[in-house]
């Protein structure tokens, strides 16, 4: 492994909540040597890809990772957000509640288009954030139909625990991908905010791989039986809609 590849192994080692980390710990998990991990922080600090706290000596990404990340999304994702938003507008504009786009992009989801609804309510995640494949319903949605090795990497690391709620038994989270594969939605009741519900479904392209999810957000005090009754129908339509617009190109 060249001194390149040790550097993207560190820079991926950090979790989608980008909790910091001690150089013996990234050692400890690479299996990498620890004068070898040391030299190589240094040099992403110099450059930004990492940040330093003087005061636990740990380490969690920098802005230029932020950055760099931002510049890839948005090139690989602008051509589906700008043939998606039609459909998420319209949806957003028949259920009254924000509306998302997540996107899969080289195995990672992230919140790729926002349609705030007409009652708006404020949520956590903002457009370019990843999303938690154990917590976020469109992350699940899309999980849940990704290949066998994607999912087992993605349940490899250590999960966060956002609200008394969130799963973090790999085992419970593989029955529940086979439950949404079953009926073609995931649920987020509580699972990143303990204040909003989400429902969502996924899209495929012309190669019927799962590439996206559309999710409808809405705040728990908000949320029942029947509101979540009636957005189903729509919210399976608008995934499909777009889902054949993709097959065409």
């Amino acid at each position: 492994m060249n001194s390149i590849e040790k550097a993207l192994e560190i820079l991926r080692v950090f979790t989608p909540d980008n909790r910091p980390l001690r150089s013996v710990e990234i050692s400890h998990r690479l299996k990498m040597n620890k004068a070898t991990v040391n030299r190589t922080l240094i040099i992403l600090k110099k450059r930004g890809f990492v940040v330093q706290d003087d005061a636990t000596r740990r380490y969690r990404l920098g802005p230029s990772t932020a950055q760099l990340g931002r510049a890839v999304r948005q090139s690989l994702n602008g051509r589906l957000v700008a043939l998606a938003k039609p459909y998420l507008d319209g949806l957003r504009d028949k259920v009254g509640e924000t509306v998302h786009l997540e996107v899969l992009t080289g195995g990672r989801i992230f919140l790729s288009y926002s349609a705030t609804g007409i009652r708006q309510v404020t949520v956590t995640p903002r457009v370019g954030d990843q999303m938690a494949i154990n917590a976020n319903a469109g992350a699940k949605a899309i999980m849940a139909f990704c290949p066998q090795e994607t999912v087992q990497k993605g349940l490899a690391g250590p999960l966060t625990k956002f609200t008394t709620r969130t799963r973090t038994d790999a085992d419970a989270i593989w029955k529940e991908f086979a439950e949404i594969r079953a009926t073609g939605f995931a649920y987020d009741k509580e699972e990143y905010d303990e204040d909003v519900h989400a429902v969502a479904a996924p899209i495929f392209n012309h190669e019927d791989r799962v590439v996206a999810a559309v999710v409808i957000i809405v705040p728990s005090f908000r949320m029942s039986s029947s509101i979540e009754s009636g957005s189903l129908e729509l919210l399976k339509e608008t995934a499909s809609e777009i889902s054949e617009r993709l097959s065409q190109l």
